[in-house]
């Protein structure tokens, strides 16, 4: 006798345990991996596949399923149980319950080889980075700053000492180096070096990319849509591959002509600086557009970094959040961690001191972490063992790390990236969802994106920025001269950073929204989907085989969320500005209809509850300069 707490509660905890450990897993092999992880990802992938088909595809419990859904209008089932209801009967029939014998036994298949490649294909770039180091020696590495330079020298003592520095392909490294050292030469070589990762040679992600983007797309026809992005995107706020092109052409409009004025400018500017070039090639573009900014705005990320020292950074991080939403974080040093430097807390609710979750933060690179920065949840809040668990969460980071003399030194930039991810974070450990599918952010990808990316407009703010900067000599704040500087910066450029990110989106929605199974070389598939945005001649390369968000981080059909979400965030941005950046009622708003609520609702809706109307593009074109400001600063 199926009803929603014997089948739909009953199913959304059954594997509760093995949805923690396996998530503990995965986060062991994106920040401490080694050989045998690697080996057992390959192993599991396949394992967990089939275990999530048996249930899926199993006949007699997905007649079950279907008995409480066509029964749904007799339940009085709060909003949370209604989604709960509608997710779980749809995720059985977008995962083959409707097959026959035939066709399920295809999607078995297909999952379990795509299992394997997703793994696969992050190892082979992580691998492919680790294997490449430059030597310089003292003449090779001028214009390099001082914090970049230590860490230069420190990094070739850490690698066997064949030249006084070495660079590597990991950002901390790689930045700083495309964007200062003189050496053209050097820059080239470097950029060439990232260019080759995972393409060619023994780690080459070509075959990988062709594989899952084909499987992809055999999948999604099984399953009755035309492309894998038509099945992806008819479950995110976007809804159809349309309406994703039709986004991404408006802000191409908008974008691209900027971006030509802007790479005109960057031309302009190099050659009168009398630097001999004969052209401006990709490994020019950053070393140049850094110096043109100094010029213009008479400031660099250099001038900046004093003033963020980290541990500073995190302090003013903790006010910040604690200022926003009244919590505490008390840092747990006899918590288990999986690194030294990884370390953890309790965040708590201030106003009844209940417990929200365990928070980490893991900072620094290492051969055997992945690059970039993210959030992973070990455990959502919601139902477990029968009762409501609280989030456990790691925040995750490459920045520089400190040298036996100084600590480390972040960019605005990187402060930035620590505020997007506590974003993440809070949304899942103030999230009140009783389900952990629903907890947090488990909300669609283009809104997910909402509660990191709002967060890194307060750090334009003077209140803010006197919280996380303190400079690493004297603890003076960040000076009035330099935050104004660094607002008439924040626009800097803006038209080339979107350009990038339309041409990322739309080699993304391509590969997963065009007929692909004929499709046998990746580069040029590649540039064909991206000729529309070409502004310099091609050189080397190829971004397919380590676009690590599409391919091995669940944003597949999904890249465009980033600027859909600025959107979101700029517009609700705008309304903290209109009340006040730290008003307590608004923030509560904000936590009870965006954070709280995780993916109980529709996010339009939710949105809709805080903003009291649907989203507006103009805040996000005006922030980044894109539209005359008619309204006053």
């Amino acid at each position: 006798n199926p009803d929603f707490d014997n089948i739909i509660t009953a199913l959304e905890t059954c594997g509760d345990e093995m949805d923690m450990v396996a998530s503990i897993f995965y986060n062991l092999s994106g920040t401490m991996t080694n050989d045998a992880r690697q080996a057992l990802a390959q192993e599991l992938g396949p394992i967990m596949s089939a275990f999530g088909n048996e249930l899926t595809l199993d006949p007699q419990l997905f007649a079950q399923v279907d008995k409480v859904y066509q029964k749904r209008a007799d339940y009085t089932l709060s909003a949370e149980e209604a989604t709960l209801l509608d997710n779980t009967w749809i995720s059985f029939v977008r995962n083959g319950a409707n097959l026959n014998d035939s066709d399920q036994t295809k999607l078995k298949e297909i999952d379990e080889k795509l299992s394997t490649l997703g793994p696969k294909y992050g190892e082979n770039i992580l691998k492919s980075t680790n294997a490449y180091v430059l030597w310089l020696d003292e003449d090779q590495v001028k214009g390099l700053p001082e914090t970049a330079l230590a860490q230069a020298k420190e990094t070739a003592v850490e690698k066997g000492g064949k030249q006084p520095y070495a660079i590597t392909l990991h950002y901390p490294s790689y930045g700083p180096a495309m964007t200062y050292l003189d050496d053209r030469g050097v820059r080239e070589t470097l950029w060439r070096a990232m260019s080759d990762v995972a393409f060619k040679g023994k780690h080459d992600n070509s075959q990988n990319v062709l594989d899952i983007v084909k499987l992809r797309q055999e999948r999604a026809k099984l399953l009755g849509f035309k492309s894998h992005a038509d099945y992806i995107l008819s479950r995110r706020m976007a809804g159809s591959v349309e309406r994703v092109r039709e986004f991404q052409k408006d802000m191409a409009d908008i974008a691209t002509p900027r971006a030509k004025e802007e790479l005109k400018e960057l031309k302009d500017f190099a050659k009168n600086l009398g630097d001999a070039l004969d052209e401006l090639k990709p490994w020019d573009t950053g070393y140049y557009a850094e110096k043109l900014r100094q010029e213009k705005f008479a400031f660099s990320d250099e001038d900046l970094r004093p003033y963020f020292p980290l541990q500073k950074v995190l302090d003013g991080t903790f006010k910040h959040f604690e200022k926003l939403f009244n919590v505490s974080f008390e840092p747990q040093p006899k918590l288990a961690v999986w690194h030294k430097d990884v370390d953890a807390y309790i965040v708590r609710d201030k106003d009844d001191d209940s417990e929200l979750g365990i928070l980490y933060t893991d900072f620094f690179p290492r051969e055997s972490k992945g690059s970039g920065a993210w959030q992973a949840a070990l455990l959502r809040a919601g139902l477990f063992r029968d009762k409501i668990a609280r989030p456990i969460i790691a925040t995750v980071y490459n920045f520089t790390k400190p040298t036996k003399n100084k600590p480390s030194l972040l960019t605005h930039h990187e402060v930035e990236t620590i505020f997007h991810e506590f974003g993440h974070a809070m949304h899942n450990l103030l999230a009140k969802s009783k389900h952990q599918s629903l907890a947090g952010t488990s909300v669609y990808r283009d809104f997910v994106e909402l509660p990191s990316q709002v967060q890194e407009n307060w750090l334009m703010e003077p209140e803010t920025l006197a919280l996380v900067s303190g400079h690493v000599d004297t603890g003076e704040p960040l000076p009035q001269e330099l935050i104004k500087k660094l607002k008439a910066a924040s626009t800097f450029q803006s038209g080339l950073f979107y350009h990038r990110q339309l041409t990322l989106s739309t080699l993304d929605v391509e590969w997963h929204a065009q007929d692909v199974s004929k499709v046998s070389d990746v580069l040029a598939f590649e540039l064909e989907v991206t000729k529309g945005f070409k502004l310099m001649e091609y050189v080397a390369g190829c971004t397919s085989v380590r676009f690590g968000h599409i391919f091995d981080g669940g944003y597949s059909a999904g890249y465009y969320g980033y600027m859909w979400a600025e959107v979101l965030d700029a517009d609700a941005y705008e309304y903290f500005k209109e009340e006040g950046i730290y008003n307590k009622a608004l923030a509560k708003k904000y936590r009870e209809t965006i954070l709280e609520k995780g993916g109980s609702q529709d996010p339009m809706k939710l949105y809709i509850d805080f903003r009291g109307r649907e989203p507006s593009v103009e805040p996000m074109l005006r922030r980044k300069g894109l539209l005359a400001d008619d309204k006053a600063a």
